[in-house]
């Protein structure tokens, strides 16, 4: 283990997919280092490969839907615990929540991080197994966080729990403001020059038009319900039929089993990229993000659009609406109301110099309150206090 110091503390990072490492964790884990010897502990997944790092990378089952393997990722997290004892267990995402509060008698504090409610939008039973679990995740854990003030509020009034504790303005991680900039000057070449990953139908559309004139929607996330999906692919056949020069492009793993690559790219003026590392050299090329979720954490990729100067069309939902304000940075809509969407959809297109001023004031509040450096910087000596 690179940067390993026996006479160094411990951290784990428990999670249920890399993936998540890699679209939210990175920074945090490596700041972790600096303080402690961090060990992640995550399935393994082969589409997701992690880079080489100062940490310990452990491999257990973990899936996002209850599983037998459930059993045997518990067992081996109480193992490891008792085996290296970590000073701090850190848990992100539900399923890892549970495992580590149901072994918070081992060695270490036990903290969980909420980014998002499962339970927001179930009914009946389900909804109730759900919040129990999460209830049952705060009681058992030393120190309970969440990424948002309004999820914090939603929390406390839901599950009748004292307010988790949120850091800085909220976010998990901020937004790297290097990495994520203001392309003033060819961000279609840019984007060309990774061809391999672009359809080619894409690829034809930039090479022959000026991004001026054309009008780009870019959704970026696990593509399933509970991301609008749906709701976005028919207000967008609904908004291309009056407005030709609007295209949407939809960048993510594929996680409903109702759509497939070809069942999106079928639809008028849609592109499907599966999940690309390089959303960077996307962003600069959209006229706005698209979010529509039905439940969400803070929603990081809010902030890496803003970063870049682009406004946001969001749920009205806890987490994205403490960083978007209707008709300030960003768009404001209805969840689950595809009439809605329609209408953003139309005023971004409309309204070009408008949606510009409103990219330019996401940017500039990223600047002030969500930078990676600084979010990160909060995070790690809020934690390290438990070392």
């Amino acid at each position: 283990m690179k940067n390993y110091n026996p006479s160094r503390n411990s951290i784990f990072i428990l999670v249920n997919s890399p993936l998540y490492v890699l679209q939210h964790l990175q920074p945090i884990i490596e700041s972790l280092c600096s303080a402690a010897n961090v060990y992640l502990i995550s399935p393994f997944d082969k589409n997701y490969t992690l880079p080489i790092s100062k940490y310990q990378i452990i491999n257990i089952p973990l899936t996002r839907q209850p599983s037998i393997l459930d059993i045997s990722s518990l067992v081996s997290f109480l193992i490891l615990r008792v085996i290296i004892r970590p000073k701090i267990s850190i848990s992100f995402t539900p399923k890892a929540g549970l495992i580590n509060c149901l072994t918070s008698f081992s060695p270490g504090t036990t903290v969980h991080y909420f980014t998002g409610q499962r339970w927001a939008t179930f009914k009946g039973k389900k909804r109730t197994f759900y919040m129990f679990i999460d209830k049952l995740i705060i009681l058992l854990s030393r120190k309970v966080f969440c990424d948002s003030p309004s999820q914090s509020r939603l929390i406390a009034s839901e599950l009748s729990v004292v307010p988790p504790h949120f850091i800085g303005s909220g976010s998990l991680s901020g937004v790297d403001l290097k990495r994520f900039k203001i392309n003033k000057s060819s961000p279609i070449t840019d984007l060309i020059q990774i061809s391999e990953s672009l359809p080619k139908k894409l690829i034809s559309v930039l090479s022959k038009e000026k991004l001026s004139d054309l009008c780009i929607f870019g959704f970026v996330g696990r593509v399933t319900k509970d991301k609008g999906i749906y709701e976005l692919l028919e207000a967008f056949r609904l908004h291309s039929s009056s407005h030709d020069n609007s295209y949407l492009v939809i960048i993510g793993p594929i996680e409903d089993d109702g759509l497939s690559a070809n069942k999106i790219s079928s639809q008028k003026n849609v592109f499907y990229i599966n999940f690309s590392s390089q959303i960077e050299i996307y962003l600069p090329c959209f006229s706005a993000l698209i979010l529509p979720s039905y439940r969400e954490g803070f929603g990081s990729v809010i902030l890496e659009a803003a970063s870049c100067a682009k406004p946001s069309i969001v749920s009205n939902i806890p987490g994205p609406v403490d960083f978007v304000t209707n008709n300030v940075n960003g768009l404001v809509i209805e969840p689950r109301s595809v009439s809605a969407l329609k209408s953003a959809l139309d005023y971004i297109n409309e309204n070009p110099s408008t949606a510009e001023s409103m990219g330019l004031s996401a940017r500039k509040l990223v600047e002030e309150s969500y930078s990676q450096d600084y979010v990160c910087d909060e995070f790690v000596k809020t934690i390290i206090k438990y070392l």
